[in-house]
């Protein structure tokens, strides 16, 4: 593949001659984005009046021309006097586009239909387009997979109809392929065709007013919600120690950057921001450059700054830098005073920068405040001041705003007009416009006001925040007044991004959490067919059917994804839609791997007893996973583990064997009884005992959540199924939870349709557990039973089948293509229009759209379900169209009415009624 940069502009230029021959069409501004773009910066032109004409479609032969630019041979094609491998009789040597058509498909990029048409006048789908842009940034692969792969590089082609793509979806699309960077360059493709400019915005000053925080000055507004995103940043300490920020506030006013850290810098290490990832209001980055390599200096004792009352009841004092006392917080002692006071609290506030000293009681008049040498900054130097008066009155100021400090769809701050005590819990106290109500509840911090809206995101554009009438109280205990404020939530065009990926806090359940909200609302947001998920071992399988739920934390912009069965392995999870609040789609995939993360499950654990009382007497405990073997956590540790009243730690060690089976998850506790000399595992009336282990720990170095775990200790009961499932059409698995020595196939009854059925029997032992298969020679009838009888399979303790009654195989198979006459049963009913595809069971019609299936080179009216049957409805105009092995394409995954999922289906016609 080659890539030229005089070829994409002349594909840009092309544009401009074939689009501006075209008659003018409707155009609002702002309904294609990327258009605006293009033209804004020179990409494109129009037609004579400047008119876009967004909403006409692209034409076949229109793209054999930009496919001939891109590949940089338009003058080759402009004049091929050939025909190609095909010669097309739609195709006239009088027609503009003629050459540009033969050439394309003597290159072989473009082909014809059976009938030994062209159809020029066709529209360019979807997939076409997406091959196009990815042969412009060098990366085109594979036609099947064209547009999920330059969706995985970021740019999605959005279209109403796949098949029919407009110009204005070929213009977004495209603005977003200008901005990235082709394969092989350092640039976007935009910049390299001299078009876009790099735009940043660049550090211009750093402060570290104390040991606790850096203020960070830049030339550009920033995005807000991504500046106070503490996730963006990584600062190092003396160029390898990262240090942990506790918060991050951002100034858009005075564009400056606030990050405080847990724990104090060291004077005279060295500070470096090694990461950042912060975007500007509109295109654009912050760049790290600007920082550079900064001592830590502290050379300056703290001071106070200003002592002012706060009312009658309460001091602010604000020091020029973080302060603490003796004991961390400053506390009544820290402080001396002229006159008798009764000191409610000390709150320090502002990163330490601050104090709030409160009174139980009203004072008036002049008060002298000494702060004492207890006083001291991180650094350790003292505090120097001299004793001030201040004059505490009533707080007669009315509360205003001064300013807003940072606003996004899920938060507004304020700096307020001065500080306040106390804030309502009720929510309904403050509210956005259209009587959004701040669901988050509002916090104050001094005289910073900070109104959370969690799930009642707040529109772009101007809003008015409303603070209801005694929402907060002053420190003279008086009530706020009602106000309202004017804000604007900016828009942003960052696509939203997982700041740590996938992370697997439980075995079945996945979190990613984003920088920012996400968009519920008309999205595909919480739909399962919205992810897939692939799991990687010895190949790739498609495990999208275990996803059983999926939930949005709206509180921590993560979304939140429940499996049916355990994860542990590798495995990609694919995201097909994923707006922010502003549209910009952050559509991606991960890979990621998921460890052992749960605890063991005690509850889950059991013994049984085996020859008790005789010479070698056996408690076999099976572990619900692999367990630690060694050390203090470890199973194999005597200490942990107690029968009865008696210690294992106690016996005679030299009799003792405990012996783990080879994945760890089964242990075997062989000890002598009384008529050897030894102890008998004696079991109640009842017939079983307890057995205590202490907290141990799994193979992965997970601790069990009791301390203390009980386990049942009981007579062998004979060996039983614990799961049943039909895996294939022909193809029984059932799990037994022990490892069975022999396997006898008449002691498995299985019946389908009420009928017994035989097949072949395989039998794999693993960490335990037996998976026994059993393959038929024909689909099975539903509904297929199984049952067990006590015959003459074994396992090693000689322990039979329990006699058990029927339970049902559950139904682990997604929906198949039916088979007939070892054909696909697909076909079209030309007297309908409608193509048909029968499958192997009931399809579940909730789950099937228009979205579904496409067949390419064919428009679709409707698709809908009946029974088995995904029934699709050519368009009258295509009716016609439908030939013998036209190909049809599952885009979106299907379910049976049970739920299971099926993918990736590809299938055709296979005859024409």
């Amino acid at each position: 593949m080659k890539f030229g940069i005089r070829n994409v502009i002349a594909v840009l230029l092309v544009f401009a001659l074939i689009f501006g021959i075209l008659p003018a069409g409707n155009y609002a501004y702002g309904t294609y984005p990327g258009a605006d773009k293009l033209k804004e910066f020179g990409f494109i032109k129009g037609g004579t009046d400047g008119d876009l004409m967004v909403e006409r479609l692209l034409k076949r032969s229109e793209a054999c021309v930009l496919l001939a630019e891109i590949h940089g041979e338009i003058e080759a094609a402009k004049n091929f006097k050939g025909a190609g491998p095909n010669k097309f009789s739609d195709v006239s040597d009088g027609d503009w586009f003629a050459p540009y058509v033969r050439y394309a498909n003597s290159r072989g990029w473009v082909n014809g239909y059976s009938d030994g048409l062209f159809r020029p006048n066709d529209y360019v789908s979807v997939q076409m387009w997406a091959k196009m842009l990815l042969e412009a940034l060098g990366y085109y692969d594979s036609w099947s997979t064209s547009v999920a792969d330059l969706g995985r590089l970021g740019v999605k082609v959005y279209a109403v109809n796949s098949l029919e793509i407009k110009r204005g979806e070929a213009f977004d699309a495209l603005w977003a392929a200008v901005n990235k960077t082709p394969k092989g360059e350092t640039r976007s493709l935009g910049e390299i065709l001299g078009k876009l400019k790099p735009k940043q915005a660049d550090i211009v000053k750093v402060d570290i007013p104390s040991l606790i925080n850096v203020d960070i000055f830049v030339s550009e507004d920033l995005n807000a919600a991504a500046a106070q995103d503490s996730a963006n940043y990584m600062f190092l300490e003396d160029g390898k120690t990262e240090l942990k920020i506790k918060s991050v506030a951002y100034n858009s006013s005075e564009k400056k950057i606030s990050v405080v850290f847990e724990s104090a810098l060291k004077t005279g290490s060295t500070l470096t921001l090694e990461r950042v990832n912060v975007g500007m209001v509109g295109e654009g980055a912050l760049e790290k450059s600007g920082f550079g390599e900064i001592t830590v200096q502290d050379n300056v004792p703290p001071s106070v700054i200003s002592m002012t009352s706060l009312g009658t009841r309460a001091i602010k004092i604000v020091f020029s830098e973080p302060v603490y006392s003796r004991n961390g917080e400053l506390v009544r002692g820290d402080f001396v005073f002229d006159k008798p006071v009764n000191v409610k609290s000390v709150k320090l506030m502002e990163n330490g920068s601050a104090a709030i000293i409160e009174l139980n009681t009203a004072f008036k008049g002049a008060l002298s405040v000494q702060p004492q040498k207890s006083i001291r900054d991180l650094y350790g130097h003292v505090l120097i001041t001299d004793k001030q008066v201040v004059n505490m009155a009533v707080d007669t100021t009315q509360l205003t705003v001064d300013s807003v400090i940072s606003v996004s769809p899920v938060e507004v701050v304020f700096k307020l007009s001065k500080g306040m005590s106390s804030v309502r819990s009720d929510a309904s106290m403050f509210m956005s416009g259209n009587n959004r109500i701040s669901d988050g509840g509002a916090e104050l911090d001094g005289d910073i006001l900070k109104i959370k809206f969690t799930k009642n995101y707040m529109p772009v554009g101007r809003t008015t925040i409303t603070v209801k009438a005694g929402a907060m109280t002053d420190y003279s205990g008086s009530p706020s007044s009602a106000f309202n404020y004017d804000v604007v939530v900016p828009s942003d065009s960052e696509t939203p991004y997982a700041q740590n990926g996938v992370v697997a806090e439980k075995q079945n359940q996945l979190k990613i959490k984003f920088n920012e909200p996400l968009k519920t609302t008309g999205t595909k947001l919480l739909a399962r067919s919205n992810y897939k998920l692939t799991f990687f071992e010895n190949g790739e399988v498609n495990k999208s059917n275990i996803i059983s739920s999926v939930n949005y934390d709206s509180a921590n912009y993560t979304i939140v994804i429940n499996t049916s069965e355990n994860m542990l392995g590798d495995y990609r999870l694919e995201i097909g839609e994923l707006f922010d609040l502003s549209g910009n789609d952050g559509s991606t995939f991960f890979d990621f791997a998921v460890g052992d993360v749960m605890p063991p499950n005690s509850a889950k654990w059991s013994a049984k007893i085996y020859d008790q009382g005789k010479v070698r007497q056996v408690v076999r405990i099976k572990f619900d996973e692999p367990m630690m073997l060694e050390g203090k956590n470890g199973v194999l540790d005597p200490e942990n583990i107690m029968f009865g009243k008696v210690a294992f730690d106690k016996l005679d060690a030299s009799r003792l064997e405990l012996k783990p089976n080879l994945s760890g998850d089964e242990l075997e506790i062989i000890y002598p009884g009384k008529i050897a000399g030894g102890m008998d595992f004696t079991l109640n009336e009842l017939g079983s005992m307890n057995l205590l282990i202490a907290r141990v720990a799994d193979a992965a170095g997970n601790l069990t959540e009791s301390i203390v775990n009980t386990v049942v200790v009981t007579q062998p009961n004979g060996m039983r199924i614990s799961q049943a499932e039909l895996v294939a059409s022909d193809l029984v698995k059932l799990t037994i939870n022990d490892e069975a020595f022999d396997i006898d196939h008449t002691d498995i009854v299985i019946e389908a349709a009420g009928k017994r059925v035989f097949g072949e029997l395989s039998a794999e032992v693993e960490g335990g557990n037996t998976s026994i298969f059993i393959r038929f020679s024909s689909s099975l009838a539903s509904p297929v039973t199984v049952r067990t009888v006590a015959g003459n399979s074994v396992n090693k303790y000689g322990e039979k089948f329990a006699n058990t009654a029927a339970v049902n195989v559950t139904d682990k198979i997604g929906p198949t293509v039916e088979i007939v006459n070892g054909n696909e049963n697909v076909y079209y009913d030309a007297a309908k229009r409608t193509i048909v595809i029968v499958f192997s069971e009931l399809i579940d019609p909730r789950v099937v759209s228009l979205l579904s299936f496409e067949v390419p080179g064919i428009g679709i009216e409707n698709i809908t379900v009946s029974g088995k049957e995904v029934r699709m409805v050519v368009a009258a105009a295509d009716k016609d169209k439908v030939m013998v092995d036209q190909l049809v394409l599952q885009k979106q995954e299907i379910r049976d009415l049970q739920g299971n999922g099926t993918l990736d289906i590809v299938t055709s016609v296979k005859n024409i009624k």
